[in-house]
């Protein structure tokens, strides 16, 4: 019961006052880490001492916010001893060691066949004619998810119509010479794509183009819209639809990715063998059978 005609001091506030202490106790810590460690918490035999609460639990944070944030650290640390002892009570711990080991020696693996990769890398050479080789074998494989398309196309405000008959004739001329006229109107332009290398999702080109439709069953075509004030031009050089087999270009990098790591692969199973075979040289190792 409250004692009458005194003030009560809630237990609350007073963990307030210790955890605000901690902090300041803290914080000198920090400064000054040649005083005596203070401890803070302790289960089974296990203390937590001041200095080993992270000054990032309660840094950029005031007041209450940074009481509570020590508040939960303290909290979780103590939880997680208690959970601690009892899976050790309850747990094979012999089987732990066991995986703990399995994982370091597969870690160990990956780390060191990840360094003879790193060395060998620059020294592996991927001819062209290997990745079309390859291509050709497996382009059934390589199918579209999407529609894609290869395109060029030409963004200009539509304000000016006698510049902008001009510009759909260079446009959408073959002629070399015609291109290159493009270049004087470059600072009309909103944007522009000339190369008509590289493919781009249907998808995609919607957000450069929002007007721009693909005919089914014509691989190309030329466009000519207008839209919020803006001309657009597109010439659309060719269309895959989901299903069709992927162009070389497009898989190239996948195919050059893939088989880099299978020689990468191989260079490092030759490593291996070279390894066991100086081991065994060095009698090293041993086999106890004929």
């Amino acid at each position: 019961m409250k004692p009458l005609g005194k003030k009560y001091v809630p237990n609350t506030s007073i963990k307030i006052l210790t955890l605000w202490w901690i902090i300041s106790v803290l914080t000198a810590c920090q400064i000054n880490r040649k005083k005596e460690r203070q401890p803070v918490a302790s289960a089974f035999g296990e203390t937590l001492y001041l200095d080993q609460i992270p000054r990032s639990v309660f840094a950029n944070k005031t007041g209450e916010d940074s009481i509570l944030a020590v508040k939960i650290h303290i909290d979780k640390w103590i939880a997680d001893k208690v959970f601690e002892h009892f899976a050790r009570q309850n747990v094979d711990t012999t089987y732990v060691r066991q995986l703990a080991r399995q994982y370091e020696r597969s870690l160990l693996f990956d780390l060191y066949e990840n360094q003879l990769k790193s060395g060998i890398g620059d020294r592996i050479q991927i001819d062209e004619n290997e990745l079309k080789n390859y291509y050709n074998r497996e382009k059934q494989n390589f199918l579209a998810d999407d529609t894609l398309i290869r395109w060029r196309y030409l963004l200009v405000p539509n304000d000016h119509f006698r510049r902008n008959t001009q510009l759909k004739k260079l446009f959408f001329s073959q002629k070399p010479q015609d291109l290159e006229k493009l270049e004087s109107f470059y600072k009309d332009f909103i944007d522009i794509k000339i190369d008509s290398s590289g493919w781009i999702s249907y998808r995609k080109a919607l957000k450069i183009m929002p007007v721009l439709t693909i005919r089914k069953n014509k691989t190309s075509h030329h466009q000519i819209k207008i839209h919020q004030n803006i001309l657009y031009l597109a010439d659309i050089l060719d269309i895959i639809y989901p299903g069709n087999e992927l162009p070389y270009d497009y898989v190239k990098p996948k195919i050059s990715g893939f088989v880099k790591q299978r020689k990468l692969n191989r260079e490092v199973r030759k490593l291996k063998q070279e390894m066991l075979n100086k081991a065994i040289e060095k009698k090293q190792v041993k086999y106890y059978f004929p």
